[in-house]
C-alpha cells in the first residue's frame, strides 16, 4: 500500500499515464508513444525535488540518464532524445535525489 511504500505507481489508462500514490509526483509519457526522435515527459511535483530520468531497454539496461536537476513546482516537461536508441519498446523512471522511485512507465520507439 502506499503508507509503507510498496506500492509506488498506479496505472492511470492506456496512454501509460502514471500517478505516484503519494501525490507528490504526477508524471505522464506525454507525446508520440510510439516516438521516432524524442519523447516528451510531463510531470507536477509539488514541492522543490532533485530529480534524475532514466531510460531502460526491455533488459533492463539503461540507454539514457538525465543529470540530476532540482525542479520546483508545478508543471514540467522534459525533452529526451532518444532518435540513436534501435526501435523497441523502452522503461522509463522518475527517481528523486535519494533514488526513490516516483513514477514509471514504458513507451514504444519506432
Amino acid at each position: 500500500d502506499a503508507q509503507n511504500g510498496t506500492e509506488l505507481t498506479r496505472y492511470t489508462n492506456a496512454s501509460l499515464n502514471t500517478e505516484n500514490l503519494t501525490n507528490t509526483t504526477k508524471a505522464s509519457l506525454a507525446y508520440p508513444n510510439p516516438a521516432k526522435d524524442y519523447i516528451y515527459l510531463d510531470f507536477n511535483t509539488k514541492e522543490p525535488q532533485e530529480i534524475t530520468i532514466s531510460i531502460t531497454d526491455m533488459s533492463g539496461c539503461i540507454v539514457y540518464t538525465t543529470p540530476a536537476a532540482t525542479y520546483h513546482a508545478p508543471k514540467h516537461t522534459v525533452q529526451i532524445p532518444i532518435q540513436n536508441l534501435p526501435s523497441g519498446i523502452y522503461n522509463y523512471a522518475i527517481n528523486n535525489g535519494s533514488a526513490v522511485l516516483m513514477a514509471s512507465g514504458r513507451f514504444v520507439k519506432e
